[in-house]
């Protein structure tokens, strides 16, 4: 059967878009391989700043429940590094420029992972959480998260952020990385790529309820073919 121009050209588009995918999974699969590379000890330890996290208070840490909230701490705790020992931003105030301290809490958890209980929860645990509800500007809606309902019994500590392993360095991976990602800057792929891979070329754009009905399946049918 003889195609027509319109069916020729539709198949060297469909060509092109399948190199295209097959080149984002290349990277994909790339950068996971290098993601997963193991941390191996450096010659040399040395200090890179400071960090601050939160510890048990005293009297928590010598209560015969100190291992529960230990164990507790390691699912909620987050971390803070900084240049300087004081975790501080200079702010200006009545036209004065004063330093603050900068805010760190523990970790709270959307309904999504505490509903698939990501953090890894016991029953126990659970009942020291509550719903709190923050209004979401950019939804315009009141979401909710589950917070920790004694904060008290953490305080915070400030420690030299000591670097002692760092991710090992494959430089074959790296070059062959290097070289999709030039690949990619100069042809202009880029745009094009996250246009087939998400449907959209910018996601960030994307206002809550708008209509996803028209959304193409180009993607799926070039998988399946």
């Amino acid at each position: 059967m003889i195609k027509t121009a319109r069916q020729k050209k539709r198949l060297v588009k469909n060509d092109f878009d399948k190199q295209l995918i097959r080149l984002h999974k290349s990277r994909k699969s790339l950068l996971e391989i290098k993601q997963k590379l193991p941390m191996v000890p450096v010659e040399h330890p040395y200090q890179k700043g400071w960090k601050r996290t939160f510890e048990l208070r005293k009297d928590v840490a010598e209560s015969k429940h100190a291992d529960f909230y230990l164990s507790l701490l390691d699912k909620i705790n987050t971390v803070q590094y900084s240049r300087i020992k004081y975790f501080q931003l200079k702010r200006r105030k009545r036209r004065k420029k004063v330093w603050i301290e900068i805010p760190q809490t523990l970790q709270e958890f959307d309904l999504w992972k505490w509903e698939r209980n990501i953090p890894g929860f016991s029953e126990q645990e659970k009942a020291f959480f509550y719903p709190k509800e923050y209004w979401c500007t950019t939804l315009k809606q009141v979401i909710v998260k589950y917070a920790f309902t004694e904060p008290w019994r953490f305080i915070l500590k400030i420690k030299p952020n000591m670097i002692t392993h760092q991710k090992m360095i494959d430089e074959t991976l790296d070059q062959e990385i290097a070289f999709l990602d030039q690949h990619i800057a100069n042809h202009f792929l880029q745009h094009k790529i996250i246009k087939l891979v998400n449907g959209h070329s910018y996601k960030w754009r994307k206002k809550p309820g708008m209509n996803t009905k028209h959304k193409t399946n180009y993607l799926n049918e070039l998988l399946q073919e």
